[in-house]
């Protein structure tokens, strides 16, 4: 279990074996890409935060993003500035989280545990938990992170399947728009072949900021490059 602990310092010999592998495996640095992610739209921040926690994001994620934007689409709105109001009022349309599952073509849960909510029902919580503290809005949330990242982390961390890990907090932030890394099973699988030891997620965080230092990305940047290594790797 990683809980946002502080991160150890990667040693030199480790930082200089993923700046290495990043540039004999993931091409010309020139040409990787600064994911978008979702800077005006909380909704498919929150969304896509809480849904790619333990899938493949390609079978279970993008269908659901497409669905959600189909959705609102259908209605004149625009899903990529949607926050936390439109999302609420989007599963309440669809008569709550199971509706809300329903329409989206998906009832995963957020985790094994029997009884365990959908990540529907979390994604409704996390709406709801965010704009008690006053963040609605992507602009909102960056704000609130900048002025107390701490206390709105608490906030997100209370949402099921988002307390033991720090995976989805990072993930939030990064879609977001900041400079973040989503040290998850793909990161973890690069940062291994790297001859990495089995590492936390602040761990893995702290080694892929260090190597991007050393590459002269940024972080989001180079989580990205591997990211897209690693799926490719597995088609």
């Amino acid at each position: 279990m990683d809980t946002g602990a502080v991160s150890a310092e990667p040693s030199a010999a480790l930082v200089e074996a993923v700046v290495s592998k990043c540039r004999s495996e993931l091409g010309d640095d020139s040409e990787w890409l600064n994911p978008a992610g979702y800077p005006d739209g909380l909704a498919l921040c929150v969304l896509d935060a809480i849904w790619s926690l333990g899938v493949n994001y390609d079978h279970h994620v993008v269908p659901v993003l497409r669905r959600y934007r189909a959705m609102r689409r259908a209605l004149g709105a625009d899903p990529n500035t949607d926050g936390a109001e439109e999302l609420l009022a989007a599963a309440d349309r669809c008569g709550g989280p199971d509706g809300f599952a329903q329409a989206l073509g998906n009832h995963q849960r957020t985790s094994t545990r029997a009884g365990a909510p959908t990540k529907a029902a979390a994604v409704v919580q996390a709406a709801r938990a965010l704009g008690t503290v006053n963040i609605t809005t992507a602009a909102e949330f960056r704000k609130a992170v900048a002025a107390d990242a701490k206390g709105v982390e608490l906030v997100w961390r209370a949402v099921p399947g988002q307390v033991s890990s720090d995976i989805g907090w990072r993930y939030l932030q990064l879609l977001a728009g900041a400079d973040e890394v989503k040290p998850d099973r793909m990161i973890a699988r690069f940062l291994t072949s790297c001859g990495a030891p089995a590492l936390t997620t602040s761990d893995s965080s702290a080694l892929v900021r260090a190597a991007a230092v050393r590459l002269g990305v940024t972080a989001r940047v180079l989580d990205h490059a591997i990211w897209r290594y690693q799926r490719a790797q597995r088609a």
